[in-house]
């Protein structure tokens, strides 16, 4: 029997996805006709009028970050709880929100593929440190974040360069049992999020506690970020983070506060050699040849200093400015000197991380896991499961 498409679901997906008629016309690529407007063709569809072509409706369900199926539903699907919006609400609007909640989705269903698979095999116990530092103080937080992932600060900053030091955390991490992504977007730069938007998500579970990272923000933030959502773990708090700034959540000023004294502690702040009488070209530079030398975010030791009250608000919103310009300028040059590009499949294990691939890889040899079930934990077509896993 042939079912048809729920003229009420176009509209409904449209509408979650955050788009007006306007935004989704030109996504959807609908041309004005003699006869018709391309407003009124989206109308048109969305009434029951008439039913959109098959190619529209794939169309739709790629604009609209949402299974093909759900156009044939009787209803919206109840939406699952993703956990706390810690986001400030000036860092919000309605299409981003519906990206972000899109990414979540995601992860949520690669998270639960992923857990099954855990509690299939014998030698799986439970994470204790889930959800162990409920209602502790930023001293005691810090403390289980450096006693999990067995580095100091020290350390950290010995490594060779921002990267390394981030993988190094990142190595701790998930040997600690947490899965670490990096993931920015939809699965096409079209879809990208700026970290204000969307710095990071983590899903406190148990058994596959799982840890996204914008992997469009610059190296030493996404240091920051690993470390402000582990404490999220240990508070055994689901939710998604932007920005740091302008936000009065607690959890949030408590998660940057143990970050930032992990990578900077309080004592050592006098180290940067700021002044409340030094010129803004001054603290650039002190902040700027600081950051470099300890593989820190110039903008963490900027907010820091603010934190401490060595340099007034203003002034701290002035020098986060300058360090994302800046940074901004050397991504774009370093885009421009790149020549042949970097192998996908090496970019791809990259942001899946080493233990997410090792389970994968693990389930698909003992026949646990079929191809097409990998390439949706992966989040890459079948066709590509063996050569993203080859490393393995």
């Amino acid at each position: 029997m042939k079912v048809d498409v729920n003229h009420e679901m176009l509209a409904w997906a449209r509408k979650a996805a955050g788009l007006k008629i306007e935004d989704a016309v030109k996504l959807l690529g609908l041309r004005d006709t003699q006869r018709a407007s391309a407003r009124d063709k989206l109308l048109t569809f969305e009434s029951g009028q008439k039913p959109p072509s098959r190619s529209l409706l794939l169309d739709m369900a790629k604009r609209y970050h949402r299974p093909l199926l759900t156009f044939y539903l009787e209803s919206p699907p109840r939406e699952e709880n993703y956990g706390v919006d810690f986001r400030s609400p000036s860092q919000r609007n309605a299409q981003q929100d519906a990206q972000v909640r899109a990414l979540i989705r995601d992860i949520k269903a690669r998270q639960s593929m992923v857990k099954s698979l855990l509690q299939d095999e014998d030698d799986t116990p439970p994470l204790s440190f889930i959800g162990s530092e409920q209602g502790r103080e930023p001293e005691r937080l810090l403390q289980a974040l450096q006693n999990l992932l067995g580095v100091s600060c020290q350390e950290y900053r010995a490594q060779n360069n921002p990267r390394n030091a981030l993988k190094l955390l990142r190595q701790q991490a998930e040997k600690a049992g947490i899965f670490v992504l990096l993931r920015g977007d939809l699965g096409s730069y079209y879809t990208s999020m700026k970290p204000d938007i969307f710095r990071g998500f983590a899903l406190a579970d148990d058994i596959a506690p799982f840890v996204i990272i914008n992997h469009y923000d610059s190296i030493p933030a996404q240091s920051f970020t690993l470390l402000h959502e582990i404490v999220h773990l240990l508070l055994g708090k689901t939710g998604v983070s932007g920005s740091y700034m302008n936000n009065t959540n607690p959890v949030e000023i408590l998660c940057n506060n143990v970050a930032g004294n992990f990578l900077l502690p309080t004592s050592e702040i006098k180290n940067v050699g700021l002044s409340p009488k030094d010129e803004m070209q001054n603290l650039r530079d002190k902040i700027g040849k600081f950051a470099t030398q300890n593989k820190l975010s110039s903008t963490m030791i900027a907010y820091r200093a603010y934190q401490n009250s060595i340099i007034e608000r203003t002034v701290f919103l002035n020098l986060r400015k300058h360090f994302r310009d800046l940074w901004k300028q050397n991504q774009k040059r370093r885009s421009a000197e790149q020549s042949g590009g970097p192998d996908s499949n090496k970019v791809r294990r990259s942001r899946l991380g080493d233990s997410l691939i090792a389970v994968v890889h693990r389930s698909m040899r003992s026949g646990d896991l079929t191809t097409v079930k990998a390439a949706k934990i992966l989040g890459v077509k079948p066709r590509s499961v063996y050569r993203v896993i080859e490393a393995f």
